[in-house]
């Protein structure tokens, strides 16, 4: 089973084009799926939209009273994943906003095939790239990349920020333990190289497909803004520190 996660907040313009993609891409191949859409919060047209496709989909709404931001939405919907899947299922995690084309799905889930625990779409690899993104947020995005890159490697690993990704069920279980999603503490959009960092150094196998992230999609400007990102990577970087120095401590 294949199990699809997509956050959605006001996508009302996004978030049909997507599961009509996703649903078209996975039924070509005749693969089993399900499909979880957290929606945080949305105060558009994005929860009558997906109360529509639920009636013709394998699709399962999580909705949040409250917008708890990328980080809430992941525990919220990787949390209901892990509820119903077995140790062999797959995740594949996904954004509702047109950046990412669900017909990279196949490549993730053939290398998920293969044995991989963890598949990585990536700008950086060769074949990938980013079109439509403006030129600072191009040069923001690969300095954030270099910096966790620097302080914590994974091999086969070049881009820690894209959240179009393939796991397996079994890779979080190992690496989470009791704790499960609790293990993730950031709240916003770092919660997406902190995913990675947790599964780091587990003894799980990583690669990376090229990915062409698709800026020229969006219907909407980001964001993100460069301030914001620099003090929220430093931030995720030096708790990530702090705690690696405060287990090798208790250990001693």
């Amino acid at each position: 089973m294949i199990y699809i996660y997509i956050p959605a907040f006001n996508e009302e313009k996004n978030i049909g084009p997507i599961l009509d993609e996703v649903r078209r891409t996975l039924d070509s191949a005749d693969l089993k799926y399900r499909l979880v859409v957290v929606n945080d919060a949305s105060t558009d047209r994005t929860s009558e939209i997906l109360e529509e496709y639920a009636k013709t989909m394998p699709l399962e709404v999580v909705a949040h009273e409250k917008n708890l931001d990328q980080g809430g939405a992941f525990r919220s919907g990787i949390s209901k994943i892990l509820d119903e899947a077995v140790d062999d299922d797959f995740i594949i995690t996904l954004d509702a906003d047109s950046s990412h084309q669900p017909s990279n799905i196949l490549g993730i889930y053939d290398k998920l095939l293969d044995g991989r625990d963890v598949v990585v779409a990536s700008r950086y690899r060769r074949g990938g790239d980013e079109w439509g993104a403006p030129r600072y947020r191009i040069y923001l995005a690969k300095l954030a990349n270099w910096l966790l890159h620097q302080f914590f490697p994974i091999e086969e690993v070049s881009d820690y920020t894209g959240s179009f990704r393939g796991f397996r069920a079994s890779a979080f279980r190992k690496a989470w333990g009791d704790e499960g999603v609790e293990v993730l503490k950031e709240n916003d959009f770092t919660v997406v190289p902190e995913v990675l960092l947790c599964l780091r150094g587990k003894g799980l196998t990583f690669t990376e497909i090229p990915l062409i992230l698709r800026y020229d999609l969006k219907r909407e400007k980001t964001k993100i803004k460069v301030r914001q990102t620099l003090k929220a990577t430093s931030r995720l970087i030096w708790r990530r520190m702090l705690g690696g120095l405060k287990q090798r401590r208790s250990k001693s």
